[in-house]
């Protein structure tokens, strides 16, 4: 769940993210200035200070890192978990099965095949039915 949520916030960050940078103009960054042509600005730039649109788009963008990791170390952690928790399960389920055959084992692939019994039938019992013996005639 906490996945769910996180990747939500991730995704709206990005549009707002996207969006943010596509509104604020550039800063003099046109052709002439590659070739030193450009106007000398002084050391924050002809406006002075950070913009509100730069301030959002800082935080957007440490938001956004911030996320990504939380997002990429999380699902490592809750799979080994929930890998050790099928573990733990399985090795409940063979203890169980094992126990009510009578210490006989189930092979692997075998374990959990067994079908449900249709409506108005006996379930299956564990083991088979010993044949029936029958005396031989004419003696």
């Amino acid at each position: 769940m906490i996945i769910g949520i996180l990747t939500m916030l991730h995704v709206i960050i990005c549009v707002l993210l996207i969006l943010i940078v596509l509104l604020q103009s550039g800063k003099g960054g046109d052709l002439s200035s590659v070739f030193g042509g450009g106007s000398g600005q002084a050391l924050f730039g002809a406006t002075g200070g950070k913009s509100a649109l730069g301030k959002i788009t800082t935080g957007l963008a440490i938001a956004f890192m911030l996320t990504s990791i939380l997002l990429a170390t999380l699902p490592a952690n809750s799979k080994d978990a929930m890998q050790s928790q099928i573990a733990a399960e399985e090795a409940r389920t063979r203890a169980s099965q094992q126990n009510a055959q009578g210490g006989q084992a189930v092979p692997a692939g075998q374990a959990g095949d067994v079908a449900a019994p249709a409506k108005g039938t006996s379930a299956p019992s564990a083991v088979p039915a010993a044949p029936a013996q029958s005396t031989p005639k004419g003696k």
